[in-house]
């Protein structure tokens, strides 16, 4: 989960009394505005229901706060929040999805009243879904599956995404986002669509990789034909490698009709179950370049000449721990991993660019199935209340948060930053090259492991993994707590 806390606002309560609010954007789009008190509130009842040994501190009550506290405070809270998403039992409790659905709410100032919401299907078609504007995300992907046709207890193997495009009219739009449970997909789309160059939808889409489900989709009319609608629209990209008697065979398929045939053909293929996360910065290169993942492996790939893409495979079984972060100078978000290259060694290799929030969602995604699969237990659908319980105070926004906070509103930037000697020279977090570089990573002679304050180890550790088996860090000593989640942010490089 990518949280960032780039700015704060002006408010006031009903009372009249002014005071300054964070402003939370969740995954690159504004969230909600709190204002310190409310999270502490959600602090102290966060320590008296969970475990809070693994969550980073909560900054300290000032009084009479000066700027550069107030600025530390800023980042301290990201850091928070960040820890409260990715903790393995706060972060997917009802009692902290409420909390933040409630905070988009009473930050949106939009009331809570019926809607129309389209969602689009892969191949451009639409199905409008009537709705509460205020209806959290499995809500309103059961609302959908149901208008379409889709039997509940397929309902998990779908999911709501964020789409953007630059020129709609040439129909080509890319995936920004997954939407969660802590937020409202309307009022996400509201906000990203009130000020900004690009055009935003939302659209309904298989969300798995393990090929196994498939097989139990197909059996289902409406699913088959929701898995092959978005087949065709990959074969239309025209990106996948598939050999020519097998086109053949895809072709014959279709004509006649057998679609059960054509997706399990298609599945067949080596190139088959990955999600593309296109425009991505690796390394220290300077070119974006593709990269794509499915419930294995991690694919790498930097175009050559005459569209030619060089690739490099990183199985996912083989990834220790990875760190997610924004960087402010240039609002790029970025997904650094750690890779075992040989037995017991260990590189880091760095993507930057819009697209790394999609892969870390397909990540996250990826590691669960392989921990499910690995328990002998299937996806389910979370039952969640419509009304969340949690009250806040409204709170009159009076100065806006800034146009252009959002992550995707700016073009992925490659500045030069002066060289420190704390920063990695293997792999620099921050992407800054001197060179143009058309090289993925390769091999490094040393590796320097950046701290255990900024890793996250695959939870719980899989099989294979170099964590595996490892001896549990001492959690009574403070010093010796590998923080949960993977954040960083550039004052950390």
């Amino acid at each position: 989960m990518h949280i960032h806390i780039p700015s704060l606002s002006d408010a006031s309560d009903e009372k009249g009394n002014r005071f300054k609010v964070f402003n939370i954007y969740l995954n690159g789009i504004y969230h909600s505005s709190l204002r310190y008190s409310q999270l502490l509130d959600l602090h102290n009842e966060a320590k008296a229901k969970y475990d809070m040994t693994a969550v980073v501190d909560f900054p300290p009550k000032i009084l009479r706060i000066s700027e550069s506290e107030l600025l530390a405070r800023q980042r301290k809270l990201e850091r928070y929040i960040h820890c409260l998403c990715q903790d393995r039992s706060i972060g997917v409790s009802d009692f902290f999805l409420d909390y933040m659905l409630t905070a988009q709410k009473v930050s949106s100032g939009i009331v809570d009243t019926p809607v129309e919401l389209k969602l689009f299907l892969s191949n451009g078609k639409s199905k409008t879904v009537t709705c509460s504007s205020h209806d959290r995300t499995s809500h309103v992907l059961q609302a959908t599956c149901k208008a379409i046709g889709i039997e509940s207890e397929f309902n998990c193997y779908f999911g709501i995404f964020v789409e953007y495009s630059e020129d709609p009219d040439n129909g080509q739009w890319n995936i920004l986002r997954v939407c969660c449970d802590m937020e409202s997909p309307y009022l996400s789309l509201q906000r990203v669509n009130s000020d900004s160059i690009y055009k935003f939808r939302l659209s309904i889409r298989k969300w798995y990789f393990d090929p196994s489900y498939t097989a139990r989709l197909i059996e289902s009319s409406t699913c088959l034909n929701m898995l092959y609608i978005e087949i065709l629209s990959q074969l239309e990209s025209d990106r996948l490698n598939i050999d020519e008697d097998v086109k053949l065979k895809l072709t014959s398929l279709k004509k006649s009709g057998k679609r059960k045939e054509f997706i399990e053909l298609f599945n067949d293929q080596s190139c088959s179950g990955y999600v593309e996360c296109p425009n991505i910065i690796i390394g220290e290169n300077t070119t974006q370049g593709l990269v794509k993942i499915n419930g294995k492996h991690v694919v790498l790939s930097l175009p050559q000449t005459y569209g030619v893409y060089h690739e490099k495979i990183y199985p996912i079984s083989k990834l220790r721990c990875w760190k997610v972060g924004i960087l402010r100078t240039t609002k790029e978000h970025f997904f650094a991993f750690e890779f075992e290259h040989q037995k017991s060694k260990f590189m880091w290799i760095t993507l930057r660019g819009v697209s790394t929030i999609l892969f870390t969602s397909c990540i996250n995604t990826a590691v669960e199935e392989y921990v499910l699969k690995g328990n002998k237990q299937q996806l389910t659908m979370p039952i969640r209340t419509k009304s969340p319980s949690v009250s806040l105070p409204s709170t009159r926004i009076t100065s806006a948060p800034p146009s252009g906070e959002d992550i995707h509103m700016s073009k992925p930037l490659v500045t030069e930053v002066k060289d420190t000697s704390t920063q990695d020279k293997t792999e620099s977090l921050s992407g800054e090259s001197s060179e143009a570089s058309l090289e993925l990573p390769s091999e490094p002679t040393s590796t320097n492991t950046p701290s255990h304050d900024h890793q996250k180890e695959l939870c719980p550790p899989i099989k294979g993994h170099a964590s595996y088996g490892k001896k549990k860090k001492d959690r009574s000593k403070k010093e010796d707590v590998l923080i949960n989640p993977s954040f960083v942010c550039d004052d950390d490089l």
